[in-house]
């Protein structure tokens, strides 16, 4: 308009004026920006522009302002409020609140000296944060998407906090201030700040140049942009040289296309920058330390070694972390079962990430590989939303393809070694329990399971004891990759979900207590016990009757293995004698047999921990308000502990609602085996599905090889069997090994078949015969001062040691 182009003549008049030099260049201006071009030839190695630092805009010339008192009057306000940027860098403080407050007061008084700057900016700005409703809604299950609700909510908030205070200063609340032109300045200032070092410190500040910001991005543009703190200037310089009437450009540097939408307003095809970031929470294993963890997966490393180390060291077995001393770079020293679970996690979080992605489709976007070798900067909102949204799922789905060529590697590996006990020869012929027959003839009706049968085990498997008296069988000879169970994502079961309930449970108390109990496990193993009892409906949708069915057939199946009974009426039925879930242990003499066990105190443990959630599910249906809820038959401790561990195998921490929480999945299906995690997990369009990584011959044995990976106790503890000849058993020693002022502390170490003395517990030993040395026999002394042999040659040491409390009992620990 004319307006602006007057507007135009006097920003350039006071930049002139004020040292500003672009002799060779002049503008043209554009309805959202500006376009600069050649007027005379330029040399290489020659300043496009120079602008002398009293016009650029720096956060000590605010504090030196009109503004200086109102940030002396919200230091401490930005001391309490220093969390608010935890998401999103300091972008949102109240520190740089006042920065964009500024701008607009700027913008607003004509007699500022910034006033001919801040008039030539564009009224609006095309970013993300003020992207219409449905374009936000085409970056929904983005970083992006969640990144720019945090910044507009963080920015609100300390908007809302520095105007109450900025208002008690007449000369700067002369202006109305509005969290929209808040918002625009944010823009503004983000998507035009350079780095300039102003003093000989070296230190490079966040800074508005004027006349050098015009300039318009190119990524191929080579220029350099110089600070000169002797001369108080700041330039931009060329390598290249650019003829006249060429457009002259910047380099905004090489960034991803989720930074370039987000502080530009356009995306890059092809963009060799472009990543997803993955954020990882505090380490669990290092409580006091630990931080958040960013990192990074880009087109040329998609699986980035340092993502797989972090991953490691959150949920390696602390067994595994003992044996190869907290160094994941020897993962391959640590049981098959930890890496294995860490990638079938890490595969399945990256597919629920990838499937929160939606690319909408347009006739304008090209396949054509030739074409996406040309650069071209997409700045029009929707177009690059797609780009930026097919970039995240290229590298993701680059991802899920490296994780799954580990797993079948792991697998493939794994299979050697338990060939033999993978298949089963003879499959009883008996029918299945009721609760367990209907559902499996439900199931198959909805194509849950195009590649497994359910039938009753009546033999062992080699090299195995114990074990399901279920078992699911490959129908027929199956290749790589094909899906063996297939489930609707939205049947997923979760504390959302059961938002779903009180129309089709009545009486439900765990919908009542949603928001009452906190933990998702106690929540859904009360929701399971419901369920169980729920009588069929026509109203009920699918997904409650996936699960009504599952959870009585599930708790029919274990039932019958553990000799409960299965009508509640007293009655033996449907005995299996092979398989006892330690987790449902009932008998005392059965309990007693693992006392003094390693897996007696975990049990302990694990029971311990579960009763105290059902006291206090107790507790809260004794209460006046939530009394009526409690129903005899329904809610007793035998169940809810058989609810729990159903939980426990059917759970998964990711979400495909983008929400923190637990969820179960009916993927493994009774019997209830294994989490089936390793069978390989990936979502198909609106269906989750569990394929194979390895061909299976019709009537084969399919299970998760991890079993065949990890620990005994964990087999016994929730499937109840265990493997003969298991070299990735563990035993746990505690050491009590003195600390120095007569206090004593317990150390734990872990004994394997294939390390009988690691060097950790030798190391022990030799510290408690120095602090015991006045209290040891010369002989235990000199075999503990000689241990220094191979394993074999230490354990027959050991073997000679006296057995007499001041040897620790040490022959009782091995």
């Amino acid at each position: 308009s004319e307006s602006r182009q007057n507007r135009f003549l006097v920003f350039e008049e006071w930049a002139k004026t004020n040292g500003a030099l672009h002799s060779n260049i002049s503008f043209t201006l554009l309805p959202d920006g500006f376009t600069a071009f050649a007027t005379n030839q330029i040399n290489g190695d020659e300043d496009i522009v120079t602008i002398p630092f009293n016009l650029l805009i720096t956060f000590e010339k605010v504090k030196n302002s009109s503004f200086g008192p109102l940030y002396q009057a919200t230091r401490n306000l930005h001391k309490q409020t220093k969390e608010n940027s935890e998401n999103v860098g300091e972008r949102t403080n109240i520190k740089w609140t006042l920065f964009y407050l500024f701008m607009v007061y700027q913008a607003k008084d004509i007699d500022s000296f910034w006033h001919p700057y801040f008039a030539v900016l564009p009224d609006k700005v095309s970013t993300p944060l003020t992207f219409t409703k449905l374009q936000l809604k085409l970056l929904e299950g983005s970083n992006l998407y969640e990144g720019v609700k945090n910044i507009l909510s963080h920015l609100k908030a300390s908007f809302e906090k520095v105007l109450p205070i900025l208002k008690t200063f007449p000369d700067l609340s002369q202006h109305q201030y509005a969290f929209s032109e808040v918002v625009w300045a944010y823009q503004n200032f983000w998507s035009r700040a350079h780095n300039v070092i102003i003093n000989k410190d070296g230190k490079e500040k966040a800074a508005l140049v004027p006349v050098a910001d015009l300039l318009n991005h190119n990524s191929n543009a080579k220029i350099t942009f110089l600070s000169r703190p002797n001369s108080n200037t700041f330039s931009i310089n060329t390598h290249s040289p650019i003829s006249p009437g060429e457009e002259v450009f910047s380099n905004y540097a090489l960034r991803s296309n989720e930074k370039l939408l987000l502080n530009y307003g356009f995306a890059e095809e092809p963009n060799p920058r472009d990543n997803v970031q993955i954020k990882l929470g505090p380490n669990p294993h290092q409580q006091e330390t630990s931080t958040d963890d960013l990192h990074y997966l880009t087109e040329e490393e998609p699986l980035p070694e340092t993502l797989l180390l972090a991953l490691r060291g959150r949920s390696y077995s602390e067994s595994d972390r003992y044996f190869i001393s907290e160094d994941f770079t020897r993962w391959k020293e640590a049981s098959p079962a930890s890496e294995l679970q860490m990638l079938s996690t890490l595969a399945q979080l990256l597919q629920n990430k990838r499937s929160l992605l939606k690319l909408s489709s347009n006739k304008d976007d090209t396949n054509d590989e030739t074409s996406k070798k040309i650069k071209t900067v997409i700045s029009d909102p929707e177009g690059a939303i797609r780009t930026y949204i097919r970039g995240q799922m290229k590298i993701l789905t680059a991802a899920i393809d490296q994780v799954y060529s580990r797993l079948e590697k792991m697998v493939f590996e794994l299979n050697k070694v338990a060939e033999k006990r993978l298949r089963i020869e003879n499959v009883g012929e008996e029918k299945l329990p009721e609760a367990l027959s209907r559902y499996i003839t439900w199931a198959e009706k909805h194509a849950l399971f195009p590649g497994v049968e359910v039938s009753r085990r009546s033999t062992e498997v080699q090299g195995r004891r114990g074990g399901p008296a279920f078992v699911l069988r490959a129908r027929s000879n199956l290749v790589k990759g094909v899906p063996l169970v297939s489930v609707p994502t939205s049947w997923r079961l979760s504390r959302t979900s059961l938002n779903q309930l009180p129309k089709r449970i009545p009486n439900s108390a765990a919908w009542a207590l949603r928001r009452t109990i906190k933990e998702d496990e106690t929540l859904l193993a009360l929701a399971l016990m419901e369920l169980t009892r729920l009588p069929e409906s026509s109203q009920e949708t699918e997904a409650l009757t996936c699960w009504r069915l599952f959870a009585a057939a599930a708790e029919e199946a274990l039932l019958v293995e553990q000799d409960y009974d299965v009508d509640d009426k007293g009655k033996d039925q449907n005995k299996h004698n092979n398989c006892k879930r330690a987790l449902l242990f009932s008998q005392d003499k059965d309990r007693k047999e693992l006392e003094g066990t390693p897996l007696g105190g975990l049990l302990d443990d694990a029971v311990s921990s579960i009763q105290d959630e059902w006291q206090n599910i107790r507790s809260l249906l004794s209460d006046r308000e939530w009394s009526h809820l409690f129903s005899a038959d329904v809610h007793t401790w035998p169940r809810y502990r058989w609810a729990r561990l159903l939980v426990e195998l059917t759970s998964t921490p990711s979400s495909l609602s983008g929400t923190p929480e637990i969820q179960l999945v009916p993927l493994p299906v009774v019997p209830l085996q294994n989490p089936c995690e390793c069978l390989g997990r990936r979502v198909r369009g609106s269906r989750e599905e569990i394929v194979a990584l390895r061909e299976y011959v019709s009537g084969e044995l399919v299970e998760d090889v991890a079993a065949y990976g990890g620990e005994n106790w964990y087999q016994m503890l929730y499937f109840g069997s265990v493997f003969l000849n298991n070299p990735f058993e563990v035993l746990s020693l505690d050491v009590e090994v003195p600390s120095g002022g007569g206090v004593n502390v317990m150390q734990c170490h872990y004994v394997r078949p294939d390390n009988v003395l690691p060097h950790q517990l030798i190391s022990t030993f030799r510290r408690k015969s120095d602090l015991w040395r006045e209290e040891l026999d010369v002989f235990f002394e000199d075999l503990l001062d000689s241990f220094c042999g191979s394993p074999r040659d230490d354990l027959e040491l050991l073997n000679k040691l006296p057995v007499s409390s001041k040897s620790i009992n040490i022959v009782e620990y091995r």
